[in-house]
């Protein structure tokens, strides 16, 4: 049996974007009878220590335990230019979705939300650029193209289709063989027409 497992959840921590509470999580999972599911807020991972425990100690109405597969990340922001060049034209920043594989990547995404909330770094947001990401990538974390704000399709949409190609190349370069992902949505086409493309 294949199963569908959520891998961009956003939670109440994700401002207009995400509104479920960690400890609902679980239920929903079951309910449209997956075994496990992804949380990646917005620059923060608050919400990652309830929700693994939520995950982890969820039982069915009869009492029976039935834990779901936590598996933590992080909607990255990603500036065009180093995060330090805190000037307008620098203010713009791409999406990029991260998850841990492991422990060692937890700690990984430990110190690379660590680093992008440094002063020197936080710009209206938390962030850091593709190359100061690339230092903490060790094997250990996924990374996938995220949607219509990520790298991938803003290649599409200033450069045209098969853009996209060197851009995921070049991710998967510094990800590692195996650790980069294509993300595709259709969703909202009527008022966002791009996300055919």
């Amino acid at each position: 049996m294949k199963y569908y497992t959520p891998l961009h959840c956003h939670s109440h921590s994700s401002i207009l974007d995400g509104l479920s509470k960690p400890k609902d999580f679980p239920k929903r999972i079951h309910e449209i009878g997956s075994i496990g599911c992804a949380l990646t807020d917005h620059g923060v991972l608050h919400d990652c220590v309830s929700f693994l425990k939520a995950m982890e100690d969820f039982k069915l109405k009869d009492g029976t335990a039935a834990p779901k597969k936590p598996i933590l990340g992080i909607e990255l922001y990603i500036s065009e230019q180093h995060a330090a060049i805190q000037e307008p034209e620098n203010r713009k920043c791409l999406h990029l979705v991260i998850l841990a594989k492991n422990t060692q990547g937890w700690k990984q995404l430990l110190k690379i939300v660590e680093e992008s909330n440094k002063p020197n770094h936080y710009y209206y947001k938390p962030r850091l650029s593709l190359e100061q990401l690339s230092e903490f990538l060790d094997g250990n974390i996924i990374g996938f193209s995220g949607h219509l704000g990520s790298n991938v399709a803003q290649s599409i949409m200033d450069f045209g289709e098969d853009a996209e190609i060197r851009t995921a190349l070049y991710l998967e370069s510094i990800f590692g063989k195996g650790n980069f992902y294509l993300e595709t949505q259709l969703m909202d086409r009527e008022h966002n027409p791009e996300q055919v493309k």
